[in-house]
């Protein structure tokens, strides 16, 4: 994934400004899977860049690079979610769903009553696009673990949406 430093590397401002313009909405939803708050959410992303700034290792590729900050995510809004200063759920903010994807809000809500290790394998898989094994890497899990997640989110997902499309017919 990363070349390993024997020294952390201090990122340059315009490097900070790069990451937070190419992965932030990236970071802002997945951060908002575990903790429902735009406030805090908002407060994770601040704390990855913080952290991208200070502890970073040296990237061979932007894939590593995004990989790494939504690991970095994943354990900071944990952190988040189970922290004293952690707020009341809201809704999310429609601008961080995808442009494209209108559809996805229904979608949005029902990952939201999800167990956590399913919303993330689930949000991981089909909003960032990554493989079993790159999740494995983001979640430090095994690829086993996430198959078994994605099969049951998706299983509830399809669950939750048909019974929702099934109640609106009626």
């Amino acid at each position: 994934m990363a070349r390993e430093e024997e020294e952390p590397i201090l990122r340059t401002r315009r490097e900070v400004q790069h990451a937070m313009f190419a992965y932030g909405d990236s970071i802002l939803r997945f951060a908002y899977t575990y903790v429902h708050n735009m406030q805090d959410a908002s407060d994770v992303l601040r704390d990855v860049l913080i952290q991208y700034m200070l502890y970073s290792p040296d990237f061979d590729t932007t894939r590593d690079e995004k990989i790494w900050l939504l690991h970095i995510t994943a354990l900071l809004a944990e952190e988040k979610l189970h922290s004293p200063s952690h707020s009341t759920v809201d809704e999310l903010d429609e601008t961080l769903i995808r442009r494209g994807e209108d559809d996805l809000a229904a979608v949005w809500e029902a990952m939201q009553d999800l167990p956590l290790e399913q919303r993330e394998a689930v949000h991981l898989s089909y909003i960032e696009e990554y493989t079993g094994k790159e999740i494995a890497e983001i979640l430090g899990t095994d690829s086993s673990l996430v198959r078994i997640n994605l099969r049951r989110g998706r299983s509830s997902l399809h669950e939750t949406l048909q019974e929702e499309d099934d109640f609106e017919k009626v």
